[in-house]
């Protein structure tokens, strides 16, 4: 199911080269709107963001999507859609995710420092393209820790950082979920979960010996 799930949205966000305009109650198109997708060079790859908001007026809301991977436009732009009456809400597929994946993007790119320069980079497009002097960004757990990093380094670029269930300590994160599972399977006498934990095994600086293709196991 999961994987199902993956490759249909894959096909939903290779599909979505438009994005439907803003209108008035009586069908026509609001003035000065903004609803657009963009394809843009940075640092090297091109990624792909959709910009939406009723006022192109107002305040830049940067989305930072979870993973590193997470293909998550569709998500945000289904529940997210009343921030767009009072931001101009860009949904970005971060370098590798989604509609910016490419097979020729170097395994060596895929780096911190590198996604809080595309990060940046991305900023200052923005803030010449809808003439404004900061951003606000909102960041989901992969998005809320690269937005930290961000906004440490390039302060003066940003009003505010939301991070919705940040990632905080990534390794003891995954050293007491996996202690947290190993105990309800003893307390509840599951031996099919004890064998697959025990098998996974532990996690090592938070990561398992099977890499993440191990915590799929059945």
């Amino acid at each position: 199911m999961g994987k199902t799930l993956l490759i249909l949205l894959l096909v939903f966000c290779a599909a979505c080269s438009t994005t439907r305009p803003f209108r008035s109650s009586d069908g026509k198109k609001l003035l000065n709107s903004i609803a657009e997708v963009r394809r843009l060079n940075i640092n090297g790859s091109k990624q792909f963001l959709t910009i939406r908001g009723a006022d192109r007026t107002k305040p830049i809301l940067l989305w930072l999507h979870g993973g590193p991977g997470g293909v998550a436009m569709p998500l945000y732009m289904h529940y997210s859609a009343d921030l767009e009456e009072q931001f101009v809400v860009v949904y970005w597929d971060q370098r590798g995710s989604g509609k910016s994946y490419s097979s020729r993007i170097s395994p060596a790119s895929m780096t911190l420092d590198q996604f809080v320069s595309d990060t940046h980079e991305l900023t200052s497009w923005l803030k010449k393209h809808l003439h404004q002097e900061k951003l606000f960004l909102l960041g989901h757990s992969w998005g809320g820790f690269l937005g930290l990093h961000v906004i440490n380094k390039y302060p003066t670029d940003y009003a505010a950082l939301v991070a919705v269930s940040p990632i905080t300590d990534g390794p003891r994160s995954e050293q007491v979920s996996y202690e947290f599972a190993f105990h309800q399977a003893q307390q509840r006498g599951d031996t099919a979960s004890l064998s697959t934990l025990k098998r996974i095994g532990p996690p090592v600086n938070g990561l398992y010996q099977g890499g993440f293709e191990a915590t799929l196991q059945e």
